[in-house]
Order: structure tokens, then sequence, then C-alpha cells
């Protein structure tokens, strides 16, 4: 059965051979800076799009974005440790 696959090794492998051609090496500046951009695209897109007045956007909209962002990176940085921790 060497035909078969482990997807989960050939994930970790192709993550770590883009990381290393994109030096994706995220440091707190670089990660503050992506959140950031992401966050001002879509509170940007929903304001330029108007399908709501920019008043509901800044005040329930861009707040739940950043408190989910902040959420989604405390787990994902935990993850990472955990990840980091597995392989010793």
């Amino acid at each position: 059965m060497s035909s078969l696959i482990n997807t989960t090794h050939v994930g970790i492998i192709l993550f770590e051979a883009a990381s290393e051609r994109w030096g994706m090496e995220l440091d707190l500046p670089k990660t503050a800076g992506i959140f950031i951009a992401l966050i001002a695209v879509g509170v940007g897109g929903l304001v330029g799009m108007g399908v709501m007045q920019t008043s509901t956007v800044m005040m329930m909209v861009a707040p739940s974005m950043i408190a989910f962002g902040l959420i989604c990176v405390f787990i994902g940085v935990k993850h990472g440790e955990y990840r980091a921790g597995a392989t010793r």
C-alpha cells in the first residue's frame, strides 16, 4: 500500500515549502499589519458598496470583525504552539 498518500503529511510539506519560498515568518508587526489590512478592506468594501449605512458598519460590523479576528488569531497562535510542541 505504498501508493497511499498521507494527506496530513503532504499538507505540512506544502506549507513548509511555501513558507520558505515566500518568507512567511510571521511576527507581531506582520501579523498586526495583515490583521489591520483585512479589517480595513472588509469595512471599506461594505462602506463603498452602500449595502448598509456607514454608522451601522462602523458601530456594529467593524467591532464584531475585530473581535472575531482577535479570537481567530488567539486560536491560531495556540494551535501553532501545540503543533510546535507536538513535533519535539
